[in-house]
């Protein structure tokens, strides 16, 4: 079984970083809450402030998780790109689990991932992992919220995800516009978008 989690920062309540790995036999959830191996920016973070991590989706199926970790690296953004809060190197989707992939394998499965889009079966399958999942209440009301805005389009293509001012009927190219316009942090904003508590703003389709 493989899970989907986020670290989220004491001082300031912040997601800081997506990440996935699979169940360890002795401790269930040992990758979320290890501090050890982790990037020099994840290592920043944390040199300021603790942190706690909250599972998101748990399924049996590698490509989902993988696909819904590339959807929220995208949408958050991160720090090293000047994009968002993250302090994720990559664009996501590329956890091995022990092994390391050929060039050529990698190639073919940024081709598989190019484009993609969720199936209805998909979809049910992201719906059916969310059954039986022992998570903090506070956890289960987000991934309940975040269903309210769906995320879709072409997330891991590195495009900016347009939005809609819902007030003032006015459309963003991105997430970081909005929030210049608007004196917001561009993180918190995406955020709360894909939590479902802003309700000004909302993703535009592609």
């Amino acid at each position: 079984m493989y899970y989907l989690y986020q670290h989220i920062r004491l001082d300031t309540n912040e997601v800081f970083y997506i990440g996935i790995s699979r169940h360890n036999k002795h401790n269930k959830y040992k990758r979320a809450a290890q501090k050890d191996k982790r990037n020099p920016i994840w290592k920043n973070i944390i040199a300021k402030t603790d942190f706690r991590y909250e599972i998101l989706l748990e399924s049996d199926d590698i490509f989902l998780i993988k696909a819904k970790e590339i959807e929220l690296i995208s949408l958050y953004g991160k720090i090293r790109e000047n994009t968002g809060c993250l302090a994720n190197i990559t664009d996501g989707g590329e956890g091995t689990f022990g092994y390391k992939p050929t060039e050529e394998v990698r190639l073919k499965q940024s081709k598989i991932m190019k484009g993609k889009k969720h199936s209805e079966e998909t979809k049910q399958k992201m719906r059916a992992a969310q059954l039986g999942k022992v998570v903090p209440a506070e956890v289960g009301k987000k991934i309940s919220q975040s269903k309210k805005g769906k995320i879709i389009g072409k997330l891991h293509e590195n495009k900016p995800l347009r939005v809609l001012h819902v007030p003032t009927n006015t459309e963003f190219k991105s997430i970081a516009k909005a929030a210049k316009q608007f004196n917001r942090r561009r993180c918190t904003l995406a955020i709360d978008i894909h939590s479902g508590k802003e309700k000004d703003f909302k993703l535009i389709k592609n």
